[in-house]
């Protein structure tokens, strides 16, 4: 999707600094084709800033592109997957890593909540959710930023259901 220049200009307001006006972002909100298979997009450089909605229930796989410094991506569920799994992983699982935490809570009262971490390393390349019990139900809302050529930060909630919600973060 590619956005109008018309709809995005600055303008100086009494020297105070200045406003942006009409500033909209993208959106990546692929189609599941038939609805039967799982949603698989490589995510690009110049889509950074774009609001990624897995809306597939049928699951979906976001690979991240290749860390820039302030590269950063906007992910939330609004349809749970209940085949399949909600995923996001590195471009390349051998030297790009996520870091950083997230907050996992289970819509069933009770079964509080918990923090994940995502430790750098070789441990944590993905974040893969089943809309249940590894979260991935509707109200997740992650946050990739890119800190360096090899790491991305991560944080964001992330909603289950059906009892306490396990470690998200994966090795592939």
């Amino acid at each position: 999707m590619t956005i109008s220049a018309q709809l995005e200009s600055i303008s100086s307001q009494d020297g105070n600094g200045s406003v942006a006006e009409g500033i909209h972002r993208e959106v990546i909100f692929p189609a599941s084709g038939a609805g039967v298979a799982l949603v698989s997009r490589q995510l690009k450089a110049e889509e950074s800033g774009a609001l990624i909605i897995a809306g597939s229930a049928t699951g979906s796989l976001f690979t991240l592109p290749t860390p820039v410094a302030g590269m950063w991506f906007e992910y939330e569920v609004t349809i749970a997957a209940s085949s399949n799994e909600h995923k996001v992983i590195t471009n390349s699982i051998t030297t790009e890593f996520l870091v950083g935490a997230v907050i996992s809570a289970s819509a069933t009262v009770a079964e509080g909540m918990d923090c994940f971490v995502a430790d750098g390393t070789a441990n944590a390349v993905s974040i893969s959710m089943n809309g249940t019990t590894t979260g991935g139900a509707v109200g997740t809302r992650l946050v990739f930023t890119a800190i360096s050529t090899t790491q991305w930060f991560v944080k964001g909630v992330n909603q289950g259901s059906g009892g306490a919600v396990t470690d998200p973060f994966d090795a592939s």
